[in-house]
């Protein structure tokens, strides 16, 4: 196996040739996350059986110091330069090999959804394949619970608009009132939003207004293959003017002419992912590996 650390700008062209690439594997994403995590970052190009493969390894700061682990926040894992993708026995044996013949001690590997073809359990996410649909024949496919709700929020008087940087303090708070109510392990810190709302090339806040207020906002996350849901708050009071229904719909026409995909992320609960699918999206397996 021959393994070269590259550079940020290497990393970032190489990575485009991989159909499975994220936002996720983005120098932008792994140097924003180090300057407000800590840590560090090494991009990994190697070769195994004359393959060629990319892998986003995250050093120190909240993630520890027993080893590296790729997929911090979001996914990592072994990116394979071909389209065919990689059967499990295929994943488990790089993985195995990588840390048998090379010096990094690896303590957490989360593989991208999809990329291993023949995974059809466990971890999963939902993601809504556009495949060069118009908006409109997109729209008809969402369950009618989901076109009515979108034409609820309309009727009531929901504005939908890209968030400005005053915003920011306010939406964060929202969600991580959200992220408080509903048990998450961490809450978001106002430097990561403000960061991924600083780089418009990589991500934009989305946020629904009712009059004068706020009372739901989302974080989107991109890079030229995928658009990531990635943080959502909402205020209860309003819940029943579908606010967010309006938000996915708005990214939705937005970014169905140049994306391939919406990741619509885990879901928590099973009612969360029932409602991901009446949108049309499909459920994705995914790996984590942990320990040495």
């Amino acid at each position: 196996m021959n393994v070269t650390v590259l550079s940020k700008e290497q990393w970032d062209l190489i990575i485009l040739e991989s159909p499975f690439s994220t936002v996720f594997h983005t120098s932008w994403w792994n140097t924003l996350l180090s300057n407000v995590f800590g840590g560090s970052w090494e991009p990994i190009y190697l070769n195994s059986k004359n393959q060629n493969y990319l892998l986003s390894l995250s050093f120190g700061g909240p993630w520890g110091s027993l080893g590296y682990i790729s997929g911090t926040v979001g996914y990592g894992g072994f990116l394979p330069l071909h389209s065919a993708g990689m059967t499990l026995n295929e994943y488990n044996e790089l993985y195995t090999k990588f840390k048998n013949e090379t010096n990094f001690t690896l303590s957490k590997v989360v593989s991208i959804p999809g990329v291993i073809s023949d995974l059809d359990n466990g971890l999963a996410t939902r993601i809504l394949y556009f495949d060069h649909r118009g908006y409109d024949s997109i729209f008809n496919s969402f369950s009618t619970s989901v076109r009515t709700a979108i034409r609820k929020s309309e009727r009531v008087g929901i504005s939908i608009t890209d968030a400005c940087l005053e915003d920011v303090g306010e939406i964060t708070k929202l969600i991580n009132e959200t992220q408080a109510n509903v048990g998450a392990c961490y809450l978001t810190p106002y430097e990561l939003i403000l960061g991924i709302y600083m780089s418009n090339k990589n991500g934009y806040i989305i946020k629904a207004m009712y009059g004068n207020k706020i009372i739901a906002a989302s974080v989107f996350i991109f890079n030229v293959n995928e658009v990531f849901h990635f943080l959502n708050g909402w205020d209860r009071e309003f819940s029943l003017l579908n606010a967010n229904y309006g938000i996915l719909n708005y990214v939705i026409k937005k970014e169905c002419k140049s994306k391939s995909r919406l990741n619509l992320g885990s879901s928590h609960s099973i009612n969360l992912d029932r409602s991901k699918k009446m949108w049309g999206a499909k459920k994705s397996f995914y790996l984590s590996i942990e320990g040495n």
